[in-house]
């Protein structure tokens, strides 16, 4: 048997303009995909509230990647 996907783990970045109140629909039909394949691990990140007062996106974003930064595991 070949092997399709090498991958052992997806990580997901997105925005959102609103609140998500811990659903994120996105990211659970990626996380299932890659389940699929056989890829078990998942590591989801997400920036909420763009929208809300687009004078703080920026800080937001920032906020964010350093959120992720501080978090992410690759093994």
């Amino acid at each position: 048997m070949s092997v399709i996907v090498r991958q052992k783990k997806i990580i997901y970045l997105s925005t959102c303009g609103g609140f998500l109140q811990g659903v994120h629909l996105g990211a659970e039909y990626v996380k299932a995909l890659g389940e699929m394949f056989g890829i078990c691990h998942f590591q989801e990140f997400c920036v909420e509230g763009l929208d809300i007062d687009p004078t703080q996106a920026e800080t937001l974003m920032a906020e964010g990647f350093k959120r992720m930064m501080s978090e992410i595991t690759l093994a």
